[in-house]
């Protein structure tokens, strides 16, 4: 599962509501929390590019990753990671790990920079 493109099912509160709903959501899965639990890099449009983080939101064009199956251009948050159940992931879009090997190193590139910069701001 590591290096690939799953779709999660993500809580979020729903404002027209008033109440948690739910939506599966494109993730990049990078590494194994415990027995039932993945360590997930969010993939997300970012609608407002003010939003965006230059050092370590990284660019997803469909054009160019068209086996990636994302409609949109999208953005992979490495500093953003989240947990995801193994019982919340449902469909795999992409290996993107073997697909497009060097975009991932760039990913995991990136995320390694937000590692080191904030365990060294923790000391």
């Amino acid at each position: 599962m590591i290096g690939k493109i799953y779709n999660v099912l993500f809580t979020f509160y729903n404002s027209n509501t008033g109440k948690n709903d739910y939506k599966y959501r494109p993730v990049l899965i990078v590494g194994v929390a415990d027995s039932g639990d993945y360590v997930v890099f969010p993939i997300s449009r970012v609608t407002k590019k003010e939003y965006l983080s230059a050092d370590y939101d990284i660019e997803i064009d469909p054009e160019k990753y068209p086996n990636t199956k994302l409609t949109d251009v999208s953005y992979v948050r490495t500093h953003k990671r989240s947990i995801a159940n193994r019982a919340d992931i449902a469909s795999c879009k992409c290996d993107l790990k073997t697909k497009y090997a060097e975009l991932y190193t760039s990913i995991i590139e990136k995320a390694k920079a937000f590692d080191a910069d904030l365990m060294e701001k923790a000391v």
